[in-house]
């Protein structure tokens, strides 16, 4: 939807649609962080693991998983979450706008972004996770000779779209 267009809407609905909007902005912004988590503790476990004869994880939901199948799922993973958490943003910032050219709206009492701590929280999943987590694939691929260059080539992929789609 347009600007002009969710200007017509009822100011119910928009002030619905922000509440939604917010909610699931902070789901996604926690599903990224423990994703991201998962992957870096998942990527500390010893370099044994990754050459032995059974270089395998169990991955919560998915059963048991090879490494070399987690280097090419867990970014792919972490780059959705990061594209969908930015869309949610955009249309978020669409709905502020829109609510604060309409005059005589009372905003919510409590917000996501007004805690500094939640703020800064927020505002490391959403920038400085997904970068920190595929420097740790890469770093982690150095000791598999076959993923040294898929993986750095991933990481230099990921990195960029991220900073592409950066709200």
């Amino acid at each position: 939807m347009s600007f002009a267009e969710l200007s017509a809407i009822s100011t119910e609905k928009l002030l619905e649609a922000k509440a939604e909007t917010t909610i699931t902005l902070s789901r996604l912004i926690v599903t990224l962080f423990s994703f991201g988590l998962f992957c870096v503790l998942t990527l500390a476990s010893p370099d044994i693991h990754l050459i032995g004869e059974v270089a395998t994880l169990d991955v919560p939901f998915a059963g048991r998983m090879s490494f070399s199948v987690f280097f090419v799922i867990g970014p792919l993973v972490l780059l959705g979450l990061r594209i969908h958490l930015h869309v949610y943003e955009q249309h978020r910032k669409i709905l502020d706008r829109t609510l604060s050219s309409i005059p005589h709206i009372e905003k919510p009492t409590v917000s996501l972004c007004d805690h500094p701590l939640l703020r800064l929280f927020s505002t490391f999943v959403i920038y400085l996770l997904v970068p920190i987590v595929m420097m740790d694939f890469a770093y982690k691929a150095r000791g598999l000779v076959q993923w040294i260059r898929p993986m750095f080539l991933l990481t230099s992929i990921v990195i960029t779209i991220h900073f592409v789609v950066h709200p």
